[in-house]
């Protein structure tokens, strides 16, 4: 997961890849039911422009990705069951750097 989030900053996949990683980013489908329609599909996850994530599991699993790209800041969630909500502890991760002045982002809980 290191390795994929590094790619977002200084890409090198594919014959152009800044343009990739571009259009990776580039929303394209409005979600107009979510939380004041602020959020968007970007090829893979979502974005309301500060903030990217992906989350979801598949046969006993639960996992969470969450990216800033103006601080390169990344929380990444894994879990073999299903019986936990891995966001619960990924969106947390920010508000603990908050706490202990290591991130002065906006949290992304609240949206």
């Amino acid at each position: 997961m290191l390795i994929w989030d590094n790619h977002f900053y200084a890409p090198k996949l594919g014959k152009n890849p800044k343009a990739l990683i571009a259009l990776m980013n580039k929303p394209n489908v409005n979600v107009p039911e979510s939380d004041e329609g602020k959020w968007y599909y970007a090829n893979g996850q979502n974005t309301d422009g500060r903030y990217f994530f992906h989350n979801g599991g598949w046969v006993g699993t639960d996992t969470s990705y969450i990216r800033r790209p103006d601080t390169q800041t990344s929380v990444v969630g894994m879990c073999n069951s299903v019986s936990l909500s891995v966001n619960d502890f990924t969106y947390a991760t920010f508000e603990i750097l908050a706490d202990l002045k290591l991130w002065d982002g906006e949290d992304p809980s609240v949206y």
